[in-house]
C-alpha cells in the first residue's frame, strides 16, 4: 500500500514530482504487489480559484486509473473551495467532489468502491492485502459529528473487516491534538476521532494523515491500545516543507504475513532515493492471524465520573499555594477553602495542587484500573486574561495534604525530579473561559497496585486567571 502526502506545492509549482509518484507507482504495482494508494488530502493549494491545479492533479490521479491501482482520496483544508485555515469555517466543496467525488469515473462502478456519505465527503473502500480484506475509511477535515456517525455505521457493519482510517488533520508532528483544525460548531477534535473511532473499534488497526508539518519534523507514528487492548498505528506523513514542495517523497507499507510485520519506507521517485532515518524506514511486528482472524468485539464501555460531593464521592484533594514574598496579598498558609484554585506563572507565585484519591478498588464507586480505556481531566477555567499561555500538569512525587501552604512544602513545589517530575505529563496550551476536557490515559500506567491517582501541580507561564474548582476525573473503563 501507497500513502501520497500532501502534493499541494506540486501543483501550485507545476513541478513533475506528483506524476513521478503516480507513474512510478503504476510501473512498479506489479513487481511491488501494490494494492492500494491513499491519497492523505490537500491535493491542490489555492481551492477553487485555480483550475490549472485541478487539472494537474487530475493528470497525476488519471495515471492510477488507467493503470487500475485502486486509490482513495480524503479532502484537506486547501481542497475546498475556499481554503480553510484555523480561524475559519469549512465551507463548499464542490471543485474537489468534481474531480475527486465519489459520482466521478474514478469509483463509480468499481467492485472495491464500498460507499458514500450522503455529503459525499467521507467514503469506504477495500483491498486485498495479507490474504484479508481490508477496509479503507476516508473521512473528511475534522470529521463533523455526522460524518463520525456515519463512520461508526460502517465499522458497525463491517465488525471483522481490518480497518485503515484515513483522514487529513490528525496525528501531529507533536501528539494527537485536543482542538479541531476548524472553526465549525460540529468538529470533532483529534482526541474524538482517536477515542471514538480509531480506538473504539478493534478491527482498526491503523491511521493515516497529512496536513501538519514543521520543518523540524514531518513523520510521526503514535502507538495506543484500543478498547481491547491491541496496538492501533497512527501515523503522521507530510513533506510539503521540504525542498521543492517534498521532493516527490511518498510512503511504501508492506503488509508481509509470512514475516508477521509491516514495513514503513520513504522514497522518492524524482530522486529515486530512500531516506533511511528511523521516522521514515522502520518495521512494525504484526501477527496478522492473531489480529485478525478472531476479531473481538469490543466490551461495552461505562462512563464513570469522580467528582467531589458528586455521587458520594469524597476523595478530591485539592488546594494552591503562594508565595507572600513576591505577592504582598497572598498569605502562606493554606487556601483549601477557596472557590478556585489560582495559576499565575509570575515567578511561580502561585501553584495548584489537585489529587484523587480511592479512585481503584472493588468497592462501591471503584474501578478495576486493569479495565481503564480512556481517562480525562475536566477543568473549569473560571477567569482568563488575553496574555493567559496556559498551564502544565507534573506528577508529584512527595506527598501532601489540602493543609500544606508554601512554606510547608519549603517553597511550594519544584519540578526537579525530587519534588515533582520534570517533564509535565500534559500542558494545557492556550485556554478560554470555560471547561476544557484532557487526556490523561498515559497515567493509567501503573496504578494497577494503586488506589490513587497521584497528585498534580499545575503551574506555568501567565495564567493570570484562575481554575474554578469543578474539576472532575472523567473515566470510560471497558468492563466493570
Amino acid at each position: 500500500m501507497i500513502v501520497l502526502p500532501d502534493t499541494q506545492k506540486y501543483v501550485l509549482n507545476g513541478s513533475p514530482h506528483f506524476l513521478d509518484q503516480t507513474q512510478w507507482i503504476a510501473e512498479t504495482a506489479a513487481e511491488r504487489n501494490i494494492r492500494f494508494v491513499i491519497h492523505v488530502g490537500d491535493l491542490v493549494e489555492s481551492g477553487a480559484s485555480s483550475e490549472v491545479q485541478w487539472d494537474r492533479a487530475t493528470e497525476a490521479m488519471d495515471v492510477l486509473a488507467a493503470a487500475d491501482v485502486p486509490f482513495s482520496t480524503v479532502i484537506g483544508n486547501h481542497d475546498y473551495d475556499s481554503v480553510v485555515y484555523s480561524t475559519s469555517l469549512r465551507g463548499s466543496a464542490n471543485a474537489y467532489l468534481s474531480r475527486f467525488g465519489p459520482h466521478t469515473p474514478y469509483f463509480q462502478g468499481k467492485a472495491w468502491f464500498g460507499g458514500t456519505s450522503d455529503n459525499n465527503l467521507n467514503t469506504y473502500c477495500t483491498f486485498e492485502a495479507a490474504g484479508r480484506e481490508i477496509l479503507v475509511l476516508n473521512l473528511e477535515l475534522d470529521v463533523p459529528t455526522a460524518a463520525l456517525e456515519w463512520a461508526q455505521g460502517v465499522l458497525k457493519t463491517h465488525p471483522t473487516m481490518p480497518t485503515i482510517i484515513s483522514t487529513h488533520a490528525y496525528v501531529k508532528e507533536s501528539g494527537i491534538p485536543n482542538k479541531a483544525y476548524t472553526r465549525n460548531s460540529d468538529n470533532s477534535t483529534a482526541e474524538r476521532i482517536r477515542d471514538e473511532l480509531v480506538l473504539a473499534y478493534p478491527q482498526v488497526f491503523m491511521a493515516v494523515n497529512g496536513h501538519w508539518h514543521s520543518p523540524e519534523k514531518d513523520e510521526n507514528l503514535i502507538v495506543d491500545s484500543n478498547a481491547v487492548g491491541r496496538d492501533v498505528y497512527q501515523m503522521l506523513v507530510n513533506y510539503q516543507e521540504r525542498s521543492n514542495g517534498g521532493e516527490g517523497y511518498l510512503r511504501i507499507l508492506t503488509f508481509d504475513e509470512d514475516n508477521n510485520q509491516i514495513r514503513a519506507e520513504t522514497y522518492s521517485p524524482t530522486l529515486d532515493s530512500f531516506e533511511r532515518d528511523s521516522d521514515s524506514e522502520f518495521t512494525i511486528p504484526f501477527n496478522f492471524a492473531s489480529r485478525f482472524d478472531d476479531i473481538s468485539p469490543a466490551p461495552a464501555k461505562i462512563r464513570f465520573g469522580f467528582r467531589q460531593n458528586a455521587n458520594a464521592y469524597v476523595g478530591a484533594q485539592d488546594t494552591y499555594i503562594g508565595n507572600s514574598s513576591t505577592e504582598s496579598t497572598l498569605p502562606t498558609a493554606n487556601l483549601s477553602r477557596s472557590p478556585v484554585l489560582r495559576v499565575d506563572g509570575d515567578e511561580d507565585s502561585e501553584q495548584a495542587l489537585i489529587r484523587f484519591d480511592d479512585l481503584f478498588g472493588n468497592g462501591p464507586g471503584q474501578v478495576d484500573p486493569g479495565t481503564v480505556f480512556r481517562a480525562t481531566l475536566s477543568i473549569c477555567t473560571g477567569a482568563a486574561s488575553p496574555t493567559m499561555t496556559g498551564a502544565s500538569l507534573h506528577r508529584l512525587l512527595v506527598d501532601w495534604s489540602d493543609t500544606d501552604s508554601w512554606d510547608s512544602l519549603v517553597d511550594g513545589v519544584v519540578a526537579d525530579g525530587t519534588e515533582a517530575a520534570k517533564t509535565p505529563e500534559l500542558r494545557t496550551g492556550s485556554v478560554d473561559v470555560g471547561t476544557r476536557h484532557f487526556d490523561v490515559s498515559r497515567l493509567t500506567r501503573g496504578w494497577r497496585a494503586k488506589a490513587t491517582l497521584d497528585g498534580f501541580y499545575s503551574e506555568m507561564g501567565r495564567m493570570v486567571g484562575s481554575w474554578a474548582r469543578r474539576s472532575q476525573w472523567k473515566r470510560t473503563s471497558a468492563r466493570c
